[in-house]
């Protein structure tokens, strides 16, 4: 009987030591671990690959150590799917490089006559590869293409003289259609922020680089005269070039500005300009 009592105290006192809680809020599991000499908080955050650690706190008397991990998740989006970072219907951030838009190109800096708001350009992004961190911000890259048509007015007529182009107005149109096209295929680097305004991850704000590659054929001056096409290739453009964008967006829209401070023709080879383009992106849903 003795020792059958002091097992039963034993028991009681053990358990009063010791107490284990663990509960979910949301998409996490919080674990909380109390004994007589300290208290063990733990979260973890139900990520892309399972419970990630964010925090770990130990607390006791005059003693607290605190523990923060950085929850991140990698994406790779393409227009056949997400090949990472899929997790259902889970809300979590998602990231704005993947979609498609257009706007207005404008040639800055120069007195080249053209018609400003005859002037766009389109834009593909197919490919978008991002990492996300503590569900609010992160770092983006990918693949897109960027077609460019800048309107000249008709009364001017293209010549190349010594390997360098230069544009002459005469009297009157001698054209229906003078423009200046472009390829160029882009790749960004770009860092976006998500403000937890309870929006559901809805506002957001990105910038960054574009770097650029096109190439002598990328690169065309297209005329119509008497009802006929001719296009003129190898305008010496510059095989590389860099923009910097800057976009704020809403949901799966985005208003976009980006500058560019090099002109598309090689150096010394056509007019020097810096190119302006303001427009909208519509980005494809990825849930």
């Amino acid at each position: 009987m003795t020792a059958l009592a002091f097992l039963l105290i034993s028991t009681n006192l053990f358990s009063q030591a010791v107490s284990d809680t663990t509960f979910h809020y949301r998409d996490k599991t919080i674990q909380v671990m109390d004994s007589l000499d300290e208290v063990r908080v733990k979260v973890s955050k139900n990520d892309s690959i399972g419970y990630v650690p964010v925090y770990e706190g130990i607390f006791a008397g005059e003693k607290e150590v605190e523990t923060y991990t950085v929850g991140t998740d990698f994406n790779i989006n393409t227009p056949f799917g997400s090949l990472l970072g899929r997790d259902g219907d889970k809300l979590r951030m998602r990231t704005h490089w993947q979609g498609m838009g257009a706007g207005f190109s404008f040639m800055m800096n120069t007195d080249l006559a053209y018609r400003p708001f005859m002037s766009g350009e389109i834009v593909l992004n197919p490919l978008e590869i991002s990492s996300t961190f503590l569900d609010q911000f992160a770092l983006i890259t990918g693949i897109g293409v960027v077609y460019r048509d800048y309107a000249l007015k008709k009364n001017l007529k293209m010549e190349k003289n010594n390997g360098v182009i230069s544009f002459q107005k005469m009297e009157t149109d001698i054209y229906s259609v003078n423009s200046l096209k472009q390829i160029e295929f882009i790749c960004p680097l770009l860092f976006e922020w998500q403000p937890k305004l309870n929006l559901k991850h809805k506002l957001f704000l990105s910038g960054g680089v574009l770097f650029s590659y096109g190439a002598d054929r990328a690169g065309m001056y297209v005329t119509r005269e008497k009802d006929e096409d001719l296009i003129g290739r190898g305008i010496d453009v510059r095989i590389d070039n860099m923009d910097i964008l800057g976009q704020v967006g809403f949901g799966d829209i985005s208003l976009y500005v980006k500058y560019t401070p090099n002109s598309i023709f090689q150096p010394q080879k056509g007019p020097n300009f810096s190119q302006l383009s303001v427009g909208f992106m519509v980005y494809f849903n990825k849930k």
